[in-house]
């Protein structure tokens, strides 16, 4: 029997047992200075050399992506050096002979944990501190030491320093609990990631059983980050957490980590070298999760490939698949004998039977979760947001006058979602919230049946599926083509509960079939306000960068500048658009399509006001937002700019000629054939050129710019046409081309 506890009497001095480690495993640091010297200073020759004559904000970023946490390449070589060190500083646990000779040196437990510990920790920081050294001593002889940021320098290194020891107490965690080394590096992957990956299955198990689960209302990918001790990093890097939650939330598991490591390691048999696991009492708890993730995993599969949404025959399948082979596989390795898969039988088919009953529990309670909606008297407030409704409200990019950062907090303060946007702009109203519920009841409906026929088709606003078109010009538009849109909803309860659906995955309707509910909710003044972001920013904060109309052919070319406007005028015009907007209603846009858009870009802070040599970037959210006919106050500003009436019409005097084709499958294999070939004088089936004026005239009223159909969804358009208006030569000598769409309901 070996020692279990060796004497504390005569016990060599700490350091000198921390540097006789070093000395054994000095591969260790050798491999972590060979790749760090690549990451850090090869790395930063090769970036700065380029950067000798260029924008200061773009040398600054790149400073920063080399020395701090965003340098990827030191990231992964820390979370992998982590594993490789952890195996290899504490691989005698692995040996009979190794842990005898250990254990029988005049040294306690704690503290030969501790020299092995420390050694491992050292073993990165001194190459770490080097290289970090040398790429300094680079970016100065570069002359771009004034952009080195020392604060964030200093917290990039502690939470490298804290990452690595993180991972690395977590690998040796499972090396205690283990005494193969095989096992040890299985288990220590299930540690680092087992938490996380069974959050991702907990959410894909969500959506087979739950359609309309709102994964946000919860915040599912925050919580996978806590729930891995590394996971956290990740969370920094796509900008969810911050660099002090992500040192606290690393600094809460590397302690809870290293208690328990110290703790196990004291009571660690020494017999346990060589065997699958050092503590029998640990195998159901380390095993059983394993399979329950493996279940999950197989089930998910099986069920996304099998079922089709159309039952769930293949989820069980997968369930029980993974669940027999990865436990069968844990009994074969705990005992290293293939004769185990005979073992562990019966709390198997005990583990498979509450898995399946609670996945059946689950299939009957999801489909009444799916058709949930609240009684209208509990209802306080509900926030929605339409997939196909003014989806131009939804659509930015962000960007900057410097360089963009996307991990720069002031970036991402401009960046939304969807949950951002659905917890903006409630409906509070009495009318409003039996408006949402009534769509929403709709919706559900739609579901499982065709509801076409129970359409109320009086709506004096909307003419349901007949086609705007004239006999004298030929047309075989698709009658049945339709706008559909879908939503999400969150339902706020007198008692505070708050209730969210998301129906994307679920079901649509037609737009046509809900316009009375959205004449309630999109007429709403203060529902405008909250949720069209064109509300939220000051005229200071505002630039324009483009004004056109959808009929300016040659607006590429003879695009004014509108940024250097006025501020005076900015603020003008964002006053008229604001008024008009507001004015706007649902029966206007189911009678006309916009003519126009006008580009803002909406900055955090006055433009005016960040000087270019500030840290601070100045970034920016571009929204386009469309102008109408009836935009009377917005077109009158706009006058002032130059923009006369006859700008937002079409120039009929100019059109040549109008060319229309049917857009199936076998003008399709035409064109394509047309240019493999080449045969510029191909033609087509049911292809047709326009040349009368009085005939051109009657289509460009029948017809509506493509480019502004996006803006207006109210209007179904048929895109089995191609309708092509040929211009004459402008004075560049170019000929230019709008497409159109033939008008279904108006």
């Amino acid at each position: 029997m070996t020692s279990k506890v060796s004497s504390p009497n005569q016990q060599p001095p700490f350091g000198k047992l921390v540097i006789n480690t070093l000395r054994r495993k000095i591969w260790i640091s050798a491999l972590y200075f060979v790749f760090l010297f690549f990451s850090l200073p090869v790395y930063a020759a090769l970036t700065l050399q380029q950067y000798t004559q260029t924008n200061m904000a773009i040398i600054e970023n790149a400073v920063t992506r080399i020395l701090s946490y965003q340098n990827v390449a030191v990231a992964v070589i820390i979370g992998i050096g982590a594993v490789v060190t952890g195996l290899a500083i504490f691989s005698y646990m692995h040996s009979k002979r190794q842990v005898d000779f250990y254990h029988a040196l005049p040294i306690s437990r704690s503290k030969l944990f501790g020299v092995n510990y420390l050694a491992g920790i050292i073993s990165i920081l001194i190459p770490l501190v080097i290289n970090l050294l040398i790429t300094l001593i680079i970016v100065a002889s570069y002359g771009f030491g004034g952009y080195v940021d020392a604060s964030l320098l200093i917290y990039s290194i502690i939470i490298s320093i804290v990452l690595f020891t993180t991972a690395y107490t977590t690998v040796a965690l499972a090396v205690v609990l283990t005494g193969n080394g095989v096992v040890s590096g299985l288990i220590a992957l299930v540690f680092l990631a087992g938490g996380s990956a069974f959050v991702a299955m907990l959410m894909g198990a969500t959506d087979v059983f739950f359609t309309t689960y709102y994964q946000a209302i919860h915040n599912w990918q925050t919580i996978m980050y806590y729930c891995s001790p590394v996971g956290n990093y990740f969370g920094l890097m796509d900008g969810t957490f911050s660099m002090s939650r992500t040192l606290a939330v690393a600094l809460i598991y590397l302690v809870i980590l290293l208690i328990l490591a110290l703790l196990l390691y004291r009571r660690r048999p020494s017999e346990a070298a060589a065997k699958a696991l050092a503590f029998d009492k640990s195998k159901p708890f380390i095993k059983y999760p394993i399979v329950l993730l493996a279940a999950f995993v197989f089930a998910l599969i099986f069920h996304q490939t099998g079922d089709y949404n159309t039952g769930y025959f293949w989820w069980f399948f997968g369930a029980v698949c993974g669940s027999i082979i990865l436990a069968q596989v844990i009994e074969i390795v705990y005992r290293f004998d293939f004769r185990a898969i005979r073992k562990g039988w019966v709390g198997l088919i005990i583990f498979l039977a509450v898995f399946c009953g609670f996945s059946a529990w689950l299939i009957h309670y999801g489909e009444r979760y799916d058709k949930f909606l609240p009684a209208e008297d509990e209802v306080v407030a509900v926030n929605v947001y339409f997939s196909n409704v003014n989806s131009f409200v939804y659509n930015y990019n962000v960007g900057s006058n410097m360089n963009y950062n996307y991990n720069d907090p002031n970036s991402l303060a401009l960046t939304k979602d969807e949950w951002d946007y659905l917890n903006q702009g409630p409906v509070t109203s009495e009318k409003g919230i039996d408006a949402v519920i009534s769509l929403t009841r709709k919706l559900i409906e739609s579901r499982n049946s065709s509801n076409a026929d129970s359409v109320d088709k009086t709506d004096p606003d909307i003419q349901y599926q007949e086609t705007a078109k004239q006999a004298d010009v030929a047309y075989t538009g698709t009658e049945n083509s339709t706008n559909t849109t879908s939503l999400s909803v969150v339902f706020t309860l007198a008692d505070g509960t708050k209730v969210a659906r998301q129906y994307s995955n679920y079901a649509n309707v037609d737009i046509a079939d809900i316009i009375p509910e959205l004449k309630v909710i999109l007429d709403d003044k203060q529902y405008k306000q909250a949720q069209y972001d064109i509300f939220n920013f000051t005229p200071e904060q505002i630039r324009i960068e483009d004004i056109h109309s959808f009929e300016d052919y040659s607006y590429n070319d003879d695009q004014p500048s509108y940024l250097g406007i006025d501020s005076a005028m900015v603020a003008q015009l964002l006053d008229a658009y604001h008024s008009d907007l507001l004015a706007m209603d649902v029966s206007t846009q189911l009678t006309t399509m916009p003519v126009g858009m006008i580009t803002l870009r909406c900055y955090n802070y006055d433009p005016g006001n960040v000087a270019a040599t500030s840290n601070t970037v100045d970034y920016y959210r571009n929204v386009s937002y469309p102008i109408y006919g009836s935009f009377h106050a917005t077109l009158a500003v706009l006058e002032q700019l130059g923009l006369k009436a006859d700008y937002w019409q079409p120039r009929i005097e100019k059109i040549t000629s109008v060319t229309i084709s049917e857009y199936t499958a076998e003008y399709q294999k035409e064109i394509n054939d047309k240019y493999m070939t080449d045969q510029a004088s191909q033609t087509y089936a049911n292809y047709q050129t326009i040349t009368d004026r009085t005939q051109i005239a009657k289509l460009i009223a029948q017809t509506v710019n493509s480019q502004a159909s996006p803006y207006n969804t109210l209007i179904n358009v048929d895109t089995s046409h191609e309708i092509i208006v040929n211009y004459a030569a402008d004075k560049y000598g170019s000929n230019y081309q709008i497409n159109r769409y033939y008008l279904l309901n108006k």
